[in-house]
């Protein structure tokens, strides 16, 4: 949240200059905290890219647009030059975009979206898996409009390292505070908290037991894939077998899920 100071000088820089490159996860990250800022009325936020190759990638990336939404936002970014794909370079799969997930069927067509994006044009090899992604993706994107409180998500996704990075990302309430609020989680950290809800039947839901991020985290862990969960100041990383978590991040507004395969 911007800090008093912040709010008394009515409007902030972010330098973002020095920057090279931004996988999706950091591209989600940017979106959800330029939209947290901006919800401060008085605030207007100037961003400034530089010329170089992190401005190409936001405008290649569709981030730009989506900062450009709100006339509170000004880009600068110079010039933005033609670029030349080569080795090494992220292509990118997806844009990133927001979407407004009201209930349970537009997460489901959300889901259906990215799964056409990912798996059906992107990686055939995993279509004999294409049911259990759908599954995973949408857990992921439902659990912003039943959990979080918020209404918006942003995705992204790019190729890296020979894998696809799929973000998905929400500005509400967060795990550990959904938790915590809900008496689930009220001594633990907020990796902990993240660690908890993964569990199988832990949920916020009255009458429903929670398989969300159980049902996710167990599929990334069986088929040897990479899956990272940010929210409050912790997060989870999960590789194969094994599940580690760290604290005292800079806060996050929301809940950011990564998923490699």
């Amino acid at each position: 949240m911007p800090s008093r100071h912040l709010l008394e000088h009515r409007s902030v820089t972010l330098d973002l200059s020095a920057i090279k490159s931004a996988d999706p996860f950091g591209l989600v990250y940017l979106a959800i905290y330029v939209g947290k800022l901006i919800e401060y009325e008085p605030l207007r936020l100037s961003i400034n890219l530089g010329r170089g190759a992190f401005a190409r990638h936001l405008n290649r990336m569709g981030v730009l647009d989506v900062l450009r939404r709100d006339t509170r936002v000004r880009v600068e970014s110079g010039t933005i030059l033609p670029e030349f794909f080569g080795k090494g370079s992220n292509p990118r799969i997806l844009e990133l975009e927001q979407h407004t997930v009201a209930d349970e069927d537009a997460a489901e067509a959300l889901s259906e979206r990215l799964l056409d994006i990912i798996v059906l044009k992107r990686r055939r090899d995993l279509l004999a898996r294409s049911e259990l992604f759908q599954t995973a993706l949408l857990e992921i994107i439902a659990n912003v409009s039943v959990h979080s409180g918020a209404r918006q998500v942003y995705v992204a996704a790019a190729a890296v390292n020979d894998r696809i990075h799929l973000a998905i990302g929400d500005s509400g309430m967060g795990i550990p505070a959904r938790l915590k609020k809900s008496g689930i989680a009220e001594k633990l950290s907020c990796s902990g908290a993240i660690i908890k809800a993964l569990e199988p039947g832990v949920s916020t839901r009255v009458g429903r037991g929670g398989l969300g991020l159980t049902t996710v985290s167990d599929q990334v862990r069986e088929h040897g894939s990479y899956m990272a969960i940010r929210s409050g100041d912790g997060e989870v990383v999960i590789r194969g077998e094994n599940t580690t978590g760290r604290d005292n991040y800079h806060v996050l507004p929301g809940t950011m899920v990564e998923i490699a395969w």
